[in-house]
């Protein structure tokens, strides 16, 4: 995977927070409100002209697996306890993958996000 820096920071808005990453293709950040309530994680973007999906997920996600048209596994890397209450991922992706898997302690699917 590139070298990725990511965190996240206060918003100047009441419940929202940003999420800023600086990678090979130079930085930005975005605003964006809390999980809901059942949602373990979020796809937040993805670098520029490199195969990279990031984002955000509650620190009850203890992995994160890009999955493949033909079941192969990506396994993503995951940074918890970055904010209140959550964590960091980033995945390297191949151009066949067709969803994102979330995990918890014990290895249960916590949510899957269709790509």
């Amino acid at each position: 995977m590139p070298p990725l820096l990511m965190w996240v920071s206060d918003a100047p808005r009441k419940n929202e927070l940003f999420l800023c990453e600086s990678g090979p293709n130079g930085s930005s950040c975005s605003g964006f409100p809390p999980l809901a309530a059942k949602e373990f994680a979020r796809r937040q973007g993805k670098l520029r002209l490199v195969p990279v999906w990031f984002g955000v997920a509650k620190d009850d996600v203890h992995g994160v697996t890009a999955v493949t048209r033909d079941g192969r596994k990506v396994p993503g890397t995951l940074r918890r306890g970055v904010g209140p209450g959550l964590g960091l991922w980033a995945v390297e992706y191949p151009p066949d993958v067709r969803s994102l898997v979330f995990t918890g302690a014990k290895g249960q699917t916590l949510q899957r996000i269709a790509l």
